[in-house]
């Protein structure tokens, strides 16, 4: 990042060195280290909870823009959002890690908002955003996606029909050809009488209701195929495709008119027939494909968050290293399929090769409690590395659980505000005496 100041560039290397840090004296060590290096003062306090910080913009921003449907997709209401000093110094960390692409591992206790400044982002930078809760039965189907029993059989058959008779359009004299099944023709008559009687409508709500021979896939495919072997693409009369085609014209800068191009015209036939063949395979298969969360926030640009990530086996999470790199490349071996054919054929999208770029606009987040207590543990050094890791501590200053305390008992209607305040102050002095004098005292069975 090519800050615009040396007080900028320091403040952002004290950012990526020491918000990672569990230990407030670590923090001062690297600040101080920095300050005298850089002969600058930082100031965090300013940059994190000032009134011109980037937090403070993105909360002005949700309140002042209409996110009512985002909001509840993210299941947030503005009076569950309490503008505490851990929040906003999320918010910024968060923000310029979105800025720049960079995946996102939290780290802090339960109840620290962890979750909530991920579905904040997707709110404000209005964002699809899909929650995997990782646990220790995690799989990685459940992240990638995996196979599974063919549905929509009858769909497939009807988009073969549909290409069949697209090429049989196309084609000159195609109904005259040998080799076509009967029912497609009698289908081709059907279409274009419903069409042309002006019930377009009422066609497409009988479609469901039309039968096609037990073998109709068969008998397309190898129609399909016995055009590819036919003169009928490899020369095609020109005077024919000028006639069938002179409404397909293009003008030349000069105004004159030219005739579409043979090659053009073999190329639509072929790829016709080559998505008739995929078709063809999809619809013999007894399994396929269905993405996963990740696959899916890949190809739409959706941001992705991995709740409780140190909960899932070691093996499942190795899958993400490739999508945790600079070129966030996946490659869906799980997939199977026929990934040799030749790369300068145009395949329809969904056969395309099993090889995933993630789209500029994805993003990836996840979340984590410390390691040491029972049943949690740390991530493997190589896997943390590819993380911009943040350090979440616990709400436990006075002001920040006010702020929370006051937004929680703001939806109550039937008590004065003086009474809620009487209510709140006695709430936050017995938090206050639990956590130093009863479970500060090393005596106490609660220490």
């Amino acid at each position: 990042n090519s800050a615009p100041s040396k007080a900028e560039l320091a403040m952002e290397g004290y950012m990526l060195l020491a918000e990672r840090l569990r230990s407030e004296d670590e923090k001062k060590l690297v600040q101080t280290t920095i300050e005298e290096k850089m002969k600058v003062k930082l100031h965090c306090e300013d940059a994190y909870y000032g009134p011109d910080s980037d937090a403070q913009k993105l909360l002005q921003k949700i309140v002042c823009d209409d996110h009512d449907s985002m909001r509840a997709a993210a299941g947030l209401t503005l009076n569950s959002i309490a503008a505490t000093k851990s929040l906003l110094r999320l918010l910024s960390l968060v923000q310029r890690c979105f800025q720049h692409k960079e995946p996102v591992l939290l780290v802090g206790d339960t109840g620290c908002g962890k979750t909530t400044v991920v579905q904040l982002m997707s709110v404000i930078f209005r964002r699809h955003l899909h929650v995997i809760n990782c646990h220790a039965s995690t799989e990685t189907s459940d992240i990638l996606g995996g196979l599974r029993p063919l549905r929509g059989r009858d769909m497939i058959l009807r988009e073969m029909v549909q290409m069949a008779i697209s090429l049989l359009e196309k084609i000159p004299n195609g109904d005259d050809l040998q080799n076509v099944p009967s029912f497609l023709l009698h289908e081709k008559e059907r279409l274009s009488s419903a069409s042309q009687g002006g019930a377009g409508d009422s066609y497409q709500d009988s479609n469901s209701e039309v039968s096609y021979p037990s073998n109709a896939a068969e008998l397309i495919v190898s129609f399909a195929r016995s055009l590819r072997q036919a003169s009928i693409i490899k020369g095609v009369d020109s005077s024919e495709i000028s006639t069938r085609h002179s409404k397909k014209k293009q003008k030349l800068e000069t105004g004159e008119a030219v005739a579409v191009k043979e090659d053009d015209f073999c190329r639509d036939i072929k790829s016709l027939i080559k998505a008739i063949e995929h078709l063809h395979e999809k619809h013999s298969s007894l399994f396929e494909w269905i993405d996963g969360p990740l696959v899916t926030a890949m190809k739409k640009g959706h941001l992705l968050l991995l709740d409780e990530m140190s909960l899932a086996e070691d093996a499942v999470l190795e899958r993400l290293n490739s999508v945790l790199e600079p070129s966030r490349l996946l490659v869906l071996a799980e997939k199977g399929g026929d990934v040799s054919l030749d790369s300068s054929e145009e395949l329809p999208s969904e056969f395309q090769n099993t090889e995933i770029r993630a789209n500029d606009d994805f993003r990836i987040f996840a979340t984590m409690n410390p390691g040491g207590d029972f049943g949690k543990r740390e991530l493997s050094p190589a896997l943390r590395s590819r993380f911009t890791e943040i350090w979440v501590p616990s709400v436990i200053d006075r002001h920040s659980i006010d702020l929370v305390v006051e937004k929680t008992l703001s939806s109550v209607k039937t008590v004065s505000k003086e009474l809620l305040g009487q209510v709140r102050t006695k709430m936050l002095d017995y938090v206050e005496w639990f956590n130093k004098t009863a479970c500060g005292d090393t005596s106490s069975a609660l220490a």
